[in-house]
């Protein structure tokens, strides 16, 4: 049954996508030219759009790719669509970056994977498996007779930049056993040509009246085609529906949009083209009138005028009693961010760890309601902030790809472990000094919420002057710039692509040295020498903050 196309009335769906293009392995290799490996990247489209691409990782059949983005999804889709494509070897008409293959994982498929990573086979593309568009019919039909009206299409695919298309309706028997009854069992008609439109009007309606036919065992077929001036063997295959006629209401016309789908003989069509790890997670959320959450919503915000009885309080048994915290902070925050009731919440939080940490070096650190609002507060509220002193940092590093690796071990044959360290102050240095001058530049929110925790902490230990430090230090560096420089496509600091190993493992290595400041610690393993490097560095940066 083709899919097809609505619109849900008084509900409202927020979708979001995270993928992770891990790595490819065994990409076969070029048949001709120089050199034989790949310069392969990755393209993410919503069916057919592009809306991310990975960086080039040259002459490797086995590239890694580490590349991580999240969005919303603004529209109706189909398909995610994965593309790999060589940067050298031409597409069969000419152009550059041709395809090598895809993987096409269905919308109604994506929650089957829940954040975890998996492969998936690349299976060869052309021009007969790339449809998009619909098309919208009318339908009638009795045992004896049946009525297509082919009103219109839209979004046809542009063939060499133009779209001449007409569509063809024929009823098949799917039931018979010999390919020729199949297709001729009954007449095929077919539209006039619309030129230089991917939104055709046809408006054009076909009888069919065989009374040796049992419509209600039939299947309606209709094909999209661009006509070519090479006559009917050039015309171009645009996309196609099957509909059994008995899924279709006999009494009444049947008005409704399709979506126009690959040929049946190439759908499950594989060849050894190599294959794709992944991981996906995505996300829908369906929202209702604001009227029908009054109930809830007086419920959440209610918190008792004793700070100690937050355990009693909606949001806080919430926090219990879900396993992912996270999921709960989210809207918590927004509901109480929306009602101005955010930073009553917080202190009353504060003062409840404050008042049963057992281990004040724990202080703020753990997996708590507390600290995942924090993060979320954080992360809706800082992203402009976070940008104005951090993108340019981000986009040297992915630009200039200096090796940083500093770990004897891990140190390439012929690696020079002075420069490298020298590469990653230059990276680190910098980036301290963005964080300490941006102070003034922090926004009010998370200013008057770092405040009140650090208040609390001066009530509990007035004469612990590095824990007045820590609670500030650990949001700020620990849970924001660390994951921040860690994961930039996540924080929207880099959206251009271009992740390669060399540069994940700059990321990593500068979002330790951002750790090491939040942690105050010292360390002079002869191994990890990153904490000694910026320590020498953050002296009067740690004073500064």
């Amino acid at each position: 049954m083709p899919m097809m196309s609505f619109k849900s009335d008084g509900i409202r769906v927020e979708e979001t996508v995270r993928v992770k293009i891990c790595e490819l392995r065994n990409l076969p290799a070029r048949s001709s030219g120089s050199p034989k490996s790949r310069s392969a990247y990755c393209a993410l489209n919503l069916d057919q759009e592009q809306i991310y691409t990975t960086a080039v990782v040259k002459n490797n059949l086995n590239p890694y790719f580490g590349a991580e983005t999240q969005f919303e999804v603004p529209r109706q889709f189909r398909f995610l669509n994965v593309y790999v494509y060589d940067k050298n070897d031409p597409a069969p008409n000419g152009t550059v970056n041709g395809a090598l293959g895809k993987v096409a994982i269905a919308k109604k498929d994506l929650q089957k994977f829940g954040g975890k990573d998996q492969w998936f086979p690349i299976i060869p593309i052309d021009a007969d498996s790339e449809v998009k568009g619909k098309i919208h019919l009318e339908v009638a039909w009795t045992n004896k007779s049946l009525t297509v009206r082919i009103k219109k299409c839209d979004g046809l695919t542009l063939v060499n930049r133009n779209c001449d298309s007409f569509a063809q309706v024929t009823v098949e028997n799917p039931g018979s056993s010999t390919s020729s009854s199949r297709l001729g069992a009954t007449k095929s008609f077919k539209t006039k040509t619309w030129r230089k439109t991917v939104n055709p009007e046809f408006n054009e309606t076909f009888h069919f009246d065989d009374e040796q036919v049992d419509y209600s065992t039939a299947e309606i077929k209709v094909s999209v085609w661009h006509e070519s001036s090479g006559g009917l063997w050039g015309n171009v295959f645009l996309g196609e529906i099957r509909i059994p006629v008995q899924t279709l209401d006999g009494s009444r016309k049947n008005d409704l949009w399709y979506f126009l789908n690959p040929r049946d003989s190439l759908r499950e069509k594989f060849s050894d083209q190599g294959s794709i790890r992944l991981n996906i997670r995505y996300n829908a959320e369906s929202i209702i009138s604001p009227r029908y959450y009054e109930p809830l919503r007086k419920l959440i915000l209610s918190l008792p005028d004793d700070d100690s009885l937050v355990t009693a309080s909606a949001a806080f048994i919430l926090g219990e009693i879900c396993e992912d915290k996270m999921e709960v902070a989210k809207p918590i925050v927004r509901i109480f961010l929306k009602y101005g009731q955010l930073l009553p919440l917080i202190r009353a939080l504060g003062h409840l760890e404050m008042n049963t940490i057992t281990d004040v070096s724990t202080l703020f650190r753990g997996n708590t309601l507390l600290s995942k609002c924090v993060d979320e507060t954080m992360r809706l509220g800082g992203k402009f902030y976070l940008e104005s002193f951090m993108k340019d940092h981000i986009d040297r590093i992915f630009l200039e790809q200096k090796y940083c690796e500093i770990d004897p071990v891990r140190l390439a044959d012929g690696g020079d472990l002075n420069l490298n360290m020298l590469n990653l102050v230059s990276y680190i240095e910098p980036i301290l000094t963005s964080i300490t001058s941006s102070a003034l530049s922090c926004p009010s929110l998370m200013s008057e919420i770092l405040s009140e925790l650090k208040q609390s902490a001066k009530s509990k230990y007035p004469e612990r002057r590095e824990i007045h430090y820590s609670v500030v230090a650990g949001f700020i560096l620990l849970r924001f710039v660390a994951p921040a420089i860690l994961n930039p496509e996540l924080f929207d600091l880099r959206k251009e692509g271009g992740r390669t190993e060399t540069v994940t493992r700059t990321l990593t290595l500068v979002s330790k040295a951002v750790q090491s400041v939040g942690n105050c610690l010292s360390n002079e393993s002869n191994k990890v020498r990153l904490l000694i490097i910026s320590i020498c560095l953050v002296r009067e940066s740690i004073a500064k903050l």
